[in-house]
Formats: structure tokens, C-alpha cells, sequence
């Protein structure tokens, strides 16, 4: 495998996860792939800023912040002015955001894999699962030193 093809697979994988969530327009669901990763990290650290945001999603950080006026803009998100430095904003999930997690957010990924993975073994089922799974561990781990280190060096710029 090469780099060209893992490419080719995460754009696949996205366009499949974009495709399985069955969203309407209206629907919390329908809204682009970007922001409901930025929805998910919101949710799971309350108090982000726009730059941690943006280095553990690996989006560009203009991105990241025209994202977040657009949930602002559809009630998803509030902001607030850090009072520490007030060049940033920290977003905080809206009560809406906070519903909708509460019922709707977390899909279980056997399920939407399940049409996928069909023709494969179980050990192969199981065998992807479990990359996945590794990888995420892998990726969330080096978000957390990606963030330690923006903000260290966000520190000594001060």
C-alpha cells in the first residue's frame, strides 16, 4: 500500500461516514463532516479555543473558526472572550448541542460498518475494527501533545 492509496481509503471512509448517517436538511445530523468533529471535541472539552481546536482536529486554523461561526450562527456553539487573552474565544456546546448529544451523537461504528465489512470474515471484521480503534488511540494521543506543545509555545511567545 501506498500513500497514494491510503488517500484514497480515509476519503472513501469519509465520504461512507458522511453517507451513513442518513441526515436530512434541518437535521443537527446534516451538518458537514469538519464541523460535527469540531461538535464532538466541543462537547468532550467544554472551554476549547479556536487554535486547540484546530491542532487536534489537524484543520486549518481560519477553518476551525469559520466553522464555529457557523454553529454559533445555528445556536450549536457559544463563544466566549477568554478573559486570560481576549484575541481568543473559547467555545462551550449550546443546550441544543448538549440534547442532541445526548441522544444522537455517538453511533456505534460496528454498526455503520456493518454493510461494508459484510463480505469480510469475522476475524477480518474484527481485525479492522481493531485498526481503527488503534489508530484513533494513536491520533488521540498525539492530539493531547500537539495541544500541550501549541500551548507551551503559545506561553513563551508571552
Amino acid at each position: 500500500m501506498e500513500v497514494g492509496d491510503l488517500y484514497y481509503v480515509a476519503r472513501r471512509l469519509k465520504t461512507y461516514a458522511e453517507h451513513s448517517l442518513g441526515a436530512k436538511p434541518g437535521d443537527i445530523e446534516a451538518v458537514p463532516l469538519h464541523q460535527r468533529l469540531i461538535l464532538k471535541h466541543v462537547l468532550q472539552s467544554p472551554g476549547a479555543t479556536i487554535l486547540e481546536l484546530s491542532v487536534r482536529l489537524s484543520l486549518a486554523q481560519s477553518m476551525v473558526s469559520t466553522a464555529v461561526s457557523a454553529l454559533r450562527e445555528q445556536g450549536l456553539v457559544i463563544t466566549q472572550v477568554d478573559p486570560d487573552d481576549r484575541r481568543r474565544l473559547k467555545v462551550m456546546p449550546s443546550e441544543q448541542l448538549k440534547t442532541w448529544a445526548a441522544t444522537r451523537l455517538h453511533v456505534d461504528l460496528r454498526a455503520v460498518l456493518a454493510p461494508l465489512l459484510a463480505g469480510l470474515s469475522s476475524d477480518d471484521r474484527a481485525c479492522v475494527l481493531r485498526a481503527f480503534a488503534l489508530l484513533n488511540q494513536l491520533f488521540r494521543s498525539q492530539e493531547d501533545v500537539g495541544v500541550s506543545r501549541e500551548a507551551r509555545v503559545h506561553e513563551e511567545v508571552q
